[in-house]
């Protein structure tokens, strides 16, 4: 047997859509009641909800439209449109994403909505998360002094452990030298020839770590630099991400972007270039 819409279901729908101005068949008249377009949908969901899918589908919440699912096995209408439905929720979907990438684009070409400063108003931990302290740089500029000796110290203090590191290798061949040197007593001038060599070659060691150790530091502001760049890229990323899945609602009126045909020009110009790029590529 056949399954059936329950009658809280019928009921529920019916009489939300009564009070819409849907399209009824003529011999209901254009100016049927509240009452007489209720009766009509309740004997429509009863005798052919195919048909009603067909006609009022998109009038449908998608708890609503829900309720039709356990018809589609029985029901090949109910499950054609069903799918149709499904298919224009998707394009939809589809449209209001390009809709957005497209004001996201306008705003970032503007400057305004995607600097720094004000994308660390909109979501300050995230600011935090991605660009750690450093908020008294100007945004997307360079580190000031503060935050730039905190980068530099990380960075020296590696340096000084890899410079303690090999000075003590050296000191520990030195020292198995001086042990193996101090067992032949008939080559004491030698071996005080050998250590005056070996202290020399420690300090010009020396001198080329310290030489390495100071252009390290010198060199180290264009890398805090470039990591201050790749932190507020990281940002600017998470925020478009953001901006796309509609959680900047307190400041972007989402419902007007996604009804908003004007900004399907910028993907008509888009869709144009790819398919010449597409074009010439295939020749």
């Amino acid at each position: 047997m056949a399954k059936k819409l329950q009658e809280d279901v019928i009921s529920s729908i019916s009489s939300r859509l009564r009070e819409l101005p849907i399209r009824l068949p003529r011999r209901l008249g254009e100016s049927a009641g509240a009452s007489v377009k209720e009766n009509y949908l309740v004997e429509l969901l009863h005798k052919d909800p195919g048909v009603f899918l067909e006609r009022y589908g998109y009038q449908l919440s998608e708890s609503e439209r829900l309720e039709f699912d356990s018809l589609r096995i029985d029901d090949f209408e109910v499950d054609h449109y069903l799918k149709q439905l499904e298919s224009g929720d998707r394009n939809k979907e589809v449209l209001s994403r390009n809709r957005r990438l497209a004001l996201m684009n306008r705003l970032e070409a503007e400057g305004d909505f995607f600097s720094e400063e004000a994308m660390r108003q909109r979501a300050p931990e995230l600011h935090k998360l991605h660009m750690g302290d450093a908020s008294s740089r100007s945004p997307s500029g360079p580190l000031e002094e503060g935050d730039m000796l905190g980068r530099l110290e990380r960075q020296v203090i590696q340096q000084e452990d890899r410079l303690a590191a090999a000075q003590a290798a050296a000191a520990q061949k030195q020292s198995q030298r001086e042990e193996e040197e101090e067992t032949t007593d008939d080559e004491g001038a030698d071996d005080k020839a050998t250590y005056q060599g070996q202290d020399q070659n420690m300090a010009v060691h020396e001198r080329s770590a310290d030489e390495v150790h100071v252009e390290g530091a010198s060199g180290s502001n264009g890398g805090a630099s470039c990591d201050a760049k790749e932190d507020f890229e990281n940002f600017l990323s998470e925020m478009k991400s953001r901006f796309l899945a509609g959680k900047d609602s307190s400041f972007i009126d989402y419902t007007a972007v996604d009804a908003d045909a004007s900004l399907d020009e910028d993907w008509a110009a888009v869709a144009d270039q790819d398919a010449q790029e597409r074009y010439f590529d295939a020749d």
